[in-house]
């Protein structure tokens, strides 16, 4: 007979409270390692590929703009049958519109040259030959290298996973890392976390044993008030379920000597254990992500996967600038064939002039990627 308050499920619900907090535990403590990417990655990593010809095209791109009408005139009075060599059109009014685009671009990058050589029209044109040549074109080739490296599904991915900074930041950094650089993360894993499988597992273990005592604390006072077991009575469902190693999951070997002499010690948790005795429960003290910073830092192998970790990282996290900078040129007739980028939510940096770049690389450097960071330069 099954008292009030007692189903012959009681067994699954615990292990699945009991499945619940060994995911929590075990995406907690590879947060620690995975918050320890950037803190040693940015001791040797190298800026990103992305950021000095980015800066250089958001520096140059408000004078640009003032130009850009000149351009369109000129691409509209471009004919392909006219096309004699690469780049060099002979039609006279796209030629005359060409010169006039680079004349302004000139005065608005070099005005004290080009009024010297107001009165020189060979000294102009000479003038405005060598901005294209030094200046305006290396610029907007690299704009359009950055453009064409642009991916969509990392873009969305990046807005996504930021509402993880408002849980966790060590969680931001497991599931950024675990969603845009899988195979690398996952190697880093197992090199750095190997040994605290057993920890876990023992763990689990734990909270199936807390869960299912407290349980059956409450279902004996209940069945006992009335009447409907005897004293020392065992139903079937109030058994403690067995206790084992967590099915999967992030760790999947047991090394200790490549923890790195990374030790878990016994502390309380109510996060995970509520209102049961803590002392025989036990939980798990999670290492800082600084303390496990330091652990990994004495091995050259788990200093070398983070490096490369932090800096496919740091690349990938350029992508809403490559889609501000496409966006720019797609708008203004400076790369065809291509569609626009995705500015969902506002997440493209707003980065009209040099200074706001700064802003802009700071929050790349310090990992803040806030919708309300910016947004996509004036066009």
């Amino acid at each position: 007979m099954v008292g009030p308050g007692v189903t012959l499920s009681s067994s699954a619900t615990f292990r699945q409270v009991a499945a619940r907090g060994s995911v929590r535990l075990q995406e907690a403590v590879l947060g620690r390692f995975a918050t320890a990417v950037p803190l040693l990655g940015k001791k040797v990593a190298a800026a990103p590929a992305w950021q000095r010809p980015a800066a250089s095209f958001f520096e140059i791109w408000p004078k640009l703009r003032t130009c850009i009408p000149k351009y369109q005139e000129f691409v509209k009075s471009c004919d392909a049958k006219d096309l004699k060599d690469a780049h060099v059109f002979m039609n006279e009014g796209a030629s005359k519109e060409l010169v006039e685009y680079y004349l302004c671009c000139a005065l608005m990058l070099q005005r004290e040259a080009v009024e010297k050589a107001a009165s020189d029209s060979q000294a102009l044109l000479a003038l405005a030959e060598k901005v294209a040549r030094e200046h305006v074109e290396p610029v907007i080739q690299d704009a359009q290298r950055l453009a064409l490296e642009y991916r969509e599904d990392v873009h969305r991915n990046l807005e996504e996973l930021t509402v993880w900074r408002e849980v966790d930041e060590s969680l931001y950094w497991h599931h950024s890392l675990k969603t845009l650089l899988p195979q690398q993360y996952d190697d880093y894993c197992k090199a750095t976390t190997q040994g605290l499988a057993a920890t876990l597992a023992e763990r689990q273990g734990q909270l199936l044993r807390a869960h299912h005592k407290q349980d059956q604390q409450v279902t004996t006072e209940t069945r006992s008030s009335s009447g409907t077991v005897a004293p020392g009575e065992e139903v079937e469902g109030d058994r403690a379920p067995a206790c084992g190693p967590a099915g999967g999951g992030a760790f999947r070997t047991v090394d200790e000597k490549a923890s790195h002499g990374m030790k878990i010690k016994a502390c309380s948790s109510s996060a995970e254990i509520r209102g049961t005795d803590e002392e025989e429960a036990g939980a798990l003290a999670l290492p800082t992500a600084e303390q496990v910073a330091s652990e990994l830092e004495a091995s050259s192998e788990a200093r070398a996967l983070a490096l490369a970790l932090y800096t496919g990282w740091i690349d990938l996290a350029g992508m809403p600038v490559r889609g501000a900078i496409r966006n720019c040129l797609v708008d203004h007739s400076l790369l065809h064939g291509v569609p626009r980028a995705w500015d969902g939510a506002g997440l493209v940096p707003q980065m009209k002039h040099a200074g706001e770049f700064s802003r802009n690389r700071k929050r790349v450097r310090e990992h803040d990627f806030s919708s309300d960071s910016g947004r996509e330069p004036e066009t």
